[in-house]
């Protein structure tokens, strides 16, 4: 497996994992000190911002 589709296929059991456990409660998720996040982590982060807003979800972000 590549780099890549191992870092899509990382994103994306995150992302299920996330979801997941939005349907069975509401949850809160919080990332601090985005400023320094890697790529990846803002790929997953506008995967969330994009994809869950129909789901019991509070993202709180941290930044400088």
């Amino acid at each position: 497996m590549s780099p890549e589709q191992r870092r899509r296929r990382t994103i994306d059991a995150l992302f299920r994992y996330f979801t997941g456990l939005a349907r069975q409660r509401p949850i809160v998720a919080v990332f601090e000190d985005v400023h320094w996040a890697d790529p990846s982590s803002r790929d997953l982060l506008d995967r969330l911002f994009g994809e869950i807003t129909d789901q019991a979800v509070l993202l709180v972000l941290t930044c400088r």
